[in-house]
């Protein structure tokens, strides 16, 4: 009787652990609110505000800044060096708070700043190229003006967009892009 009290105290332990640490996983998995991005845009906004700029007057309808090297750019499927010292700055600033991505997409109305992703769910500050139309994301789900100079808090979930998109449309057929 003694072992088994022993080992059902072992194993209620065990089990209140592992549900411990699922819940800590969940809610770690859940994207920052959009106050929080309010926030970092706040601390931040002059650099946010100077990429947005730069990538905003390119010519090019998508661009995107590798932010392992951050002066070099994909844009129009080819390589491109940023020599704006002013902006480079600014990126770097941006990388040092977690900004993973940066990307301008014209037909998106859209420059995103990633700051936030787990799996195939992502976050951050979307601004708006063109204040004529409303700016858009590939997987957009949620969508949030933060201020009224053109910035917005995004999420994209891959997932529940295709879940959306089931639902609105059984008959779409979704391919990946990988």
């Amino acid at each position: 009787m003694a072992k088994f009290l022993k080992f059902s105290a072992a194993a209620i332990g065990v089990l209140c652990v592992v549900l411990i640490a699922a819940g800590v996983l969940v809610r770690l998995n859940k994207p920052p609110r959009a106050e929080t991005m309010r926030q970092k845009l706040e601390a931040d906004r002059a650099d946010f505000a100077v990429v947005a700029e730069y990538l905003a007057e390119l010519d090019h309808d998508t661009v995107s800044i590798d932010m392992n090297s951050g002066s070099r750019m994909l844009a129009g499927f080819e390589n491109h060096y940023i020599h704006d010292e002013k902006v480079l700055s600014s990126i770097e600033k941006l990388r040092a708070i977690g900004c993973a991505d940066i990307w301008k997409d014209t037909e998106e109305n859209s420059i995103q700043f990633e700051l936030w992703s787990r799996f195939d769910v992502c976050a951050g500050l979307l601004f708006r190229i063109n204040d004529n139309k409303k700016p858009s994301a590939q997987f957009l789900t949620e969508l949030e003006e933060i201020d009224s100079e053109g910035w917005f808090y995004y999420v994209e979930d891959h997932n529940e967009w295709r879940s959306r998109q089931n639902k609105t449309d059984p008959g779409i057929e979704l391919h990946p892009i990988c």
